[in-house]
């Protein structure tokens, strides 16, 4: 049985995420969950026991069918948000990531999903997702001026509380 780092208690929720920056062609791929509005980088939870990294990797390729190359830390997100009634307290590691040259959706325009998943993956272009429903929002802007070195982000409620 999977044990995730994931803490519950009376309606508060602590986790840690690991998810992965893929950019191609001017366009970040992005995923959200059938039925949801909002979309964020695709990734997952760690479980316990398993690096950041391999959690990563395991969650691409639970989700993508595919083995990612991790290239390297870009943003540490400490995210204070509700979803759903419930108050998380969400520690985020960031990393660039490349998808093989020979995946087979690289260039898909629509969106799609892959088989035995409730996930709807798309290319979002950069230059527009400031405007969309994208979450953390500090990632809207931080993901177009990509900075040597790691960022650190403080977010509450969808409000960037501090930058590093």
């Amino acid at each position: 049985m999977r044990e995730m780092i994931v803490w519950r208690n009376e309606g508060k929720r602590f986790q840690c995420r690991a998810a992965g920056v893929a950019i191609h062609q001017g366009r970040v791929l992005v995923h959200k969950e059938k039925g949801q509005s909002h979309c964020s980088l695709p990734g997952g939870r760690v479980e316990w026991g398993e690096s950041i990294v391999d959690a990563l990797r395991r969650e691409m390729q639970e989700e993508l069918c595919v083995e990612v190359t991790v290239e390297r830390l870009g943003w540490i997100i400490e995210n204070f948000f509700t979803f759903e009634g419930e108050a998380y307290h969400e520690i985020g590691f960031y990393y660039l990531m490349r998808l093989p040259g020979d995946t087979p959706f690289l260039d898909e325009a629509a969106p799609f999903s892959m088989a035995e998943t409730h996930l709807l993956f798309r290319w979002a272009p950069l230059s527009q997702l400031e405007n969309e429903a994208f979450y953390p929002i500090c990632l809207r802007e931080g993901i177009r001026e990509l900075r040597d070195g790691v960022v650190h982000f403080i977010e509450r409620e969808n409000q960037i509380i501090q930058r590093c």
